[in-house]
């Protein structure tokens, strides 16, 4: 009986899918009337088609996906209604707050809420109930500190889409955990995500290939080039980020998985070579610290020590001058040690913080509004620094909040990495989720939009796992097993 509820409920969710995916795909189409909107439409459109007729070629993909749930679908169109279609600065936003490509997004928004609301109301447990418990709690609170900050927030408007849009997002990967039953289910969530990320990333070499004239800077620093995307639009440090995220994958399955080599090893080539011509320092510096975490966690100690090793010994040769001047990027001095200006601009941050230290100025707004738009910066989305966008926005009490999110699940991925069994797929993709986990850290020092901002897709990956294992780990059903990836492990 609860196998056909079930089944009942995602016939529902995936039929809600594909009706609103059409409807809203077309829709930005028609609103656009421009190649613009065919190209926003397209993702909705094509790509589905698409992947299904791939997938169905042979008799491994159809079983693969025989086994994609409701939750694969909703993940995917949380992703693209992230996607940059255009930029424009704070005077754009204000005359036009909903242009065409902004009800794009709203509208896949607005079919993920509706299908999470579905499920909500006929899963177990109830939505509610799995937005207030474990780690998504602090989470759900920002989210809802951020609506009730409307009130007295610079950009009303602004604040409420935003923090609502983030609760959306919570709400999705807290109704995914409710529905997860087993460490191979979650590993399947990891895999749909890094090939949404591989698509990406395909799309960067894309438009690298077809219009190089947009895809790729010259005359910076001692590669003499910078690439990014075209369409989507994302930014150097955006392919940095894609491309140190899936060579951490990659590096990952190689050293601790017998799972398909050669595949990994393309796919480690290629990540390298996006994250080295993307040229942005954070991204690099945020893999390697991401692979020494994730080959402590592994117990791979002397392959550590190697990697250190020749660090340092890069460090003190005469390569280390050539390093030098490749992390410097052809920058001043002054230019550098100001981290590209960021510094700056977070002198001014803390002067306007300090007038409204414990509320701030309205979630999401604050940074961009007040602080960017007061240093004639409009055209950036934030201030590049997750924890300092937080207390502009959301002050003293938003900051709490997230760390607390963000602590707790530091300490639950590091308790689980040594309670589980050193082989076992636990054990694995707490490694894994420990190098993303790293990556986002490190880069929200750097940027916004890993943690607080919607698609916050690799941040809730994490969140959503550290959840697994607490619930398992309470429940004493998952660390006592011995299960292993099927391709088997080391």
């Amino acid at each position: 009986m609860m196998q056909t509820r079930e089944t009942t409920a995602n016939l529902r969710i995936t039929a809600l899918l594909i009706v609103a995916s059409v409807c809203v795909g077309t829709a930005a189409a028609l609103a656009l009337q421009s190649p613009l909107g065919l190209k926003a439409a397209l993702p909705v459109l094509v790509l589905p088609p698409l992947l299904l007729a791939v997938l169905i070629a042979g008799s491994r993909p159809r079983r693969y996906i025989l086994s994609l749930r409701w939750w694969h679908a909703l993940w995917a169109l949380l992703l693209i209604s992230g996607l940059t279609l255009r930029v424009r600065g704070v005077e754009q936003i204000q005359e036009n707050p909903a242009d065409p490509a902004a009800l794009f997004r709203i509208g896949l928004v607005c079919t993920v809420a509706a299908a999470v609301l579905l499920k909500g109301t006929i899963g177990r447990g109830g939505l509610h109930r799995n937005l207030s418990r474990g780690l998504v709690a602090p989470l759900t609170c920002y989210a809802l500190f951020g609506v009730f900050s409307t009130i007295w927030s610079v950009y009303p408007a602004w604040t409420l889409y935003r923090s609502v849009e983030y609760l959306v997002d919570i709400a999705l990967i807290a109704t995914i955990i409710g529905s997860l039953r087993s460490a191979e289910d979650y590993k399947r969530f990891f895999d749909w995500t890094w090939i949404l990320f591989a698509c990406l990333l395909g799309s960067v070499w894309l438009g690298v290939l077809l219009r190089p004239d947009e895809a790729i800077r010259h005359g910076v620093g001692v590669t003499g080039i910078q690439i990014h995307g075209v369409f989507p639009v994302i930014s150097e440090n955006g392919t940095g980020d894609l491309g140190a995220i899936l060579a951490a994958v990659a590096i990952g399955r190689l050293l601790f998985t017998k799972e398909n080599r050669k595949l990994f090893l393309a796919l480690l080539l290629v990540s390298l070579a996006t994250l080295v011509l993307a040229y942005s320092r954070t991204p690099l510096t945020a893999f390697f610290l991401a692979v020494m975490v994730m080959l402590y966690a592994g117990r791979r100690l002397t392959l550590l020590t190697a990697l250190l090793a020749g660090m340092g010994i890069a460090g003190v040769s005469p390569l280390g001058q050539f390093l030098w001047e490749f992390f410097r990027r052809g920058q001043s001095m002054e230019l550098f040690f100001s981290l590209s200006g960021r510094v700056y601009w977070w002198e001014y941050l803390w002067d306007v913080f300090r007038e409204n230290p414990i509320f701030g100025l309205g979630a999401y707004a604050g940074g961009r509004f007040v602080v960017l738009d007061a240093l004639g910066a409009g055209l950036s989305s934030s201030v590049h620094n997750t924890f300092l966008e937080v207390v502009i926005g959301s002050g003293l009490v938003g900051l709490v909040i997230l760390l607390a999110g963000l602590g707790g699940t530091w300490w639950h991925l590091l308790r689980a990495n040594n309670l589980t069994g050193r082989g076992t797929l636990e054990h694995y993709l707490t490694i894994e989720a420990l190098g993303l986990l790293t990556i986002e850290t490190f880069r929200a020092f750097f940027t916004s939009g890993p943690v607080i901002w919607h698609p916050a897709i690799r941040f809730l990956l994490v969140i959503g796992y550290a959840e697994f294992l607490r619930q398992n780990l309470k429940n004493k059903t998952l660390f006592g097993q011995t299960h292993s990836l099927k391709a088997g492990v080391e």
